[in-house]
């Protein structure tokens, strides 16, 4: 590496591992010169055979929203750590229930695939983006999603994502692959043709061991540039408005698409319990397994989240943060009820997870309503 960089940059020697420029002048025109067309390989990127990865990526530091753990990660690795449930609730993820009325899985009416779905995430990225200073880029689904359906995984992988993953990864920077395991730090790739080329592990995970992918990635979340961080407690104030028009289904999707079938508050709840009355329309259990599990995760970091900004606050900003986090404590209380297992095929235990839901979708209600509160009083700019 020395030898190479002293033929790019006009040294006079290299001699026990020190660089000795002829002039300063020279030295720094060649570092121009170099900048322009001189490739260095970053020192975080190793090579071994047909495998090309980089080898600083942190672990993931456990359990929840395997998009927004992923991001964690990468924001840490470029050196902007910013917190998991902070990402939650600038993203508001901490604060959404997702729901599609209309998609099918293997012909039933599937209520917990799209709390699965980044499209919630996708809703608020370039917010989230001004919020921690680095630009987030989506490659494929959500934002390609007809194409992804309309294409075979191998075929699309290599078509649309393939090129991002290997330009990022010879950078030295990780990415977040889409439907790998919900999450999937992608910290590698090789030459595989018969299985996804690349490497890494799940966002979740906190152990160092890294895998071969299981799937194919549908998609990528990348970070690009750093940009100018929006001031802390503008974001926070946009993060409460934000979570105020997810409860009233006023935040999108906007396409046409989904605009009428994609729900993220209040209609959301009321598919998920209308679903549950309809005992003629078939459903899994762990369609609702999946519903129940995102909801715990996401209002856990929305109590964790609004506590965090309620320390920031005074007066009656600070008293409506913690009526909402009371509120969504409630919410904890009775979705962490659900059960489940066998619910499918019962009927009466359909009903009663419908009556259930009601009493979640109220609490829910009564958070939204301090939230809007607490975005008043923000207004005023009360802090300390």
């Amino acid at each position: 590496m020395f030898a190479s960089l002293s033929n790019c940059l006009g040294l006079s020697s290299v001699a026990g591992g020190s660089l000795r420029p002829a002039s300063v002048c020279v030295a720094v025109a060649a570092l121009a010169f170099c900048a322009a067309g001189c490739s260095l390989r970053p020192t975080n990127v190793q090579r071994e055979g047909g495998r090309v990865w980089i080898d600083d990526v942190p672990r993931g530091k456990g359990e929840g929203n395997g998009y927004i753990r992923g991001l964690e990660t990468l924001l840490a690795h470029a050196g902007t750590p910013t917190s998991y449930e902070r990402l939650m609730g600038l993203s508001g993820l901490a604060f959404i229930t997702q729901a599609d009325t209309e998609h099918r899985w293997q012909g039933k009416l599937d209520a917990g695939w799209w709390p699965l779905d980044p499209w919630g995430l996708e809703l608020r990225r370039e917010v989230l983006a001004r919020a921690t200073g680095h630009e987030i880029a989506n490659v494929g689904w959500p934002s390609m999603e007809p194409a992804v359906k309309d294409t075979k995984p191998p075929e699309f992988y290599r078509t649309h994502i393939h090129a991002h993953v290997k330009r990022s990864i010879e950078a030295g920077r990780p990415v977040v692959g889409i439907w790998c395991d919900f999450g999937f730090v992608i910290t590698g790739y090789d030459g595989a043709a018969d299985r996804p080329p690349v490497w890494g592990r799940c966002a979740r995970s906190s152990t160092s061991r890294q895998d071969r992918c299981s799937d194919w990635p549908a998609g990528l979340f990348m970070l690009g540039r750093r940009i100018e961080p929006m001031d802390r407690d503008a974001a926070d104030a946009a993060a409460v408005r934000h979570a105020v028009a997810l409860a009233h289904d006023q935040a999108g999707p906007t396409d046409p698409r989904w605009r009428h079938r994609r729900f993220t508050g209040q209609k959301a709840y009321a598919a998920w319990a209308a679903l549950l009355r309809n005992v003629d329309e078939p459903t899994e259990d762990r369609h609702h397994a999946n519903v129940t599990r995102c909801l715990l995760d996401n209002r856990r970091a929305a109590v964790a989240y609004l506590r965090s900004v309620a320390e920031r606050r005074e007066g009656q900003a600070a008293e409506e943060l913690h009526r909402a986090t009371a509120s969504y404590g409630e919410v904890l209380k009775l979705a962490g009820q659900i059960k489940p297992k066998g619910l499918s095929g019962n009927p009466e235990a359909r009903r009663n997870l419908a009556d259930l839901v009601d009493r979640i979708a109220a609490a829910e209600l009564e958070a939204a309503k301090h939230l809007e509160r607490t975005a008043t009083h923000m207004a005023a700019g009360t802090t300390h």
